[in-house]
């Protein structure tokens, strides 16, 4: 009986911990995960490294520069700092080799940075406002960049060339595949699945929202998750493009949602200030991941599922451990 008292107040302080956003801890060892600190306005985006090793985190505010930060995951020290940067950079992307880092850029660019140096390759000039997301294709040969505007770009890496226009706006997500993006269409409400090579579109899930800000697909392609300026979740069965469950939980708007390797859990970072984790097969709340002191602009999962990281308004990102059995 002793031992199940201890167990119940040991996860008692952890609770109350994570609760006041202090720290995240390990199952095995109990040593807390890092809070990254060293950004010095909001951070908008982070990324994980595929190899898992480095996070990438963009930060940055209107009217001010910007700055990208790699870190080490394993110790929380910072890596490589990115700077050059003419405006806030809302979004980081690693190719899938991870050799290049692209960034959405306040000034309307997209540019591409060598991961290993911090050198600058390339920037793509063609949107007319300044960029909100942007994304590798799963074979590395596409980058697709969603601006204000309205437009999506899909560029073709290792020329530089614009091979499609298609319309959309925020986050986005590539099919498995690659041959499909989605992505929501802004004030309108609904999610368009669009045919990379030809720009053509595939498909049209209408939400109940004002506004989609932010998609996400499951890595075998059979849901797809979309949220914006309501505190609710839509996750949708793709094959049959119905609705399978409405996440309800958040307080505030959503800014970012991120499925696990797995397809099991659905992470969501909340104007709130919370990370919570869903059950995509139930559809209910799985764990409130601690609090950060600003909204949640952004959650992204390890490529081995095993760590959740969020940046927030309040200039940090926090590294949690994802619950057992997750």
């Amino acid at each position: 009986m002793r031992h199940y008292k201890l167990i119940a107040v040991f996860a008692a302080v952890n609770l109350l911990a994570a609760s006041l956003g202090i720290v995240a801890f390990r199952d095995s060892d109990k040593q807390p995960l890092p809070i990254l600190k060293g950004h010095r306005y909001w951070v908008q985006h982070v990324a994980f490294s595929p190899d898992g090793k480095l996070l990438a985190s963009a930060a940055g505010m209107l009217d001010r520069a910007g700055e990208v930060i790699l870190w080490d995951v394993a110790t929380g020290e910072e890596h490589l700092h990115l700077s050059g940067h003419n405006g806030a950079i809302n979004a980081v992307a690693f190719s899938p080799d991870g050799a290049l880092l692209a960034t959405a850029n306040e000034d309307h660019t997209v540019r591409l940075w060598d991961a290993a140096s911090g050198r600058e390759s390339r920037a793509f000039s063609g949107h007319g406002e300044r960029v909100l997301s942007v994304l590798f294709s799963p074979d590395g040969k596409t980058l697709a960049s969603a601006g204000l505007d309205g437009t999506v770009c899909l560029w073709d890496v290792a020329s530089g060339y614009q091979r499609q226009s298609i319309s959309g706006y925020g986050r986005m997500s590539f099919s498995a595949d690659g041959r499909t993006l989605a992505i929501g269409s802004g004030p309108r409400g609904t999610v368009k699945i669009w045919d990379v090579a030809t720009g053509q579109e595939q498909a049209c899930l209408q939400t109940s929202m004002n506004w989609v800000l932010c998609v996400a697909q499951s890595p075998d392609g059979k849901l797809l998750a979309s949220a914006g300026f309501q505190t609710t979740i839509c996750l949708w069965d793709l094959p049959s493009q119905k609705v399978r469950a409405i996440l309800k939980g958040h307080k505030e708007m959503v800014h970012s949602i991120a499925f696990s390797p797995d397809g099991k859990t659905l992470a969501s970072a909340s104007q709130d200030g919370t990370v919570k984790l869903w059950s995509t097969a139930r559809g209910d709340e799985l764990a409130t991941l601690g609090q950060h002191e600003g909204p949640v602009q952004a959650v992204a999962f390890s490529p081995n599922g095993k760590v959740v990281a969020s940046g927030s308004y309040d200039k940090t990102v926090t590294l949690w451990e994802a619950p057992p059995g997750m």
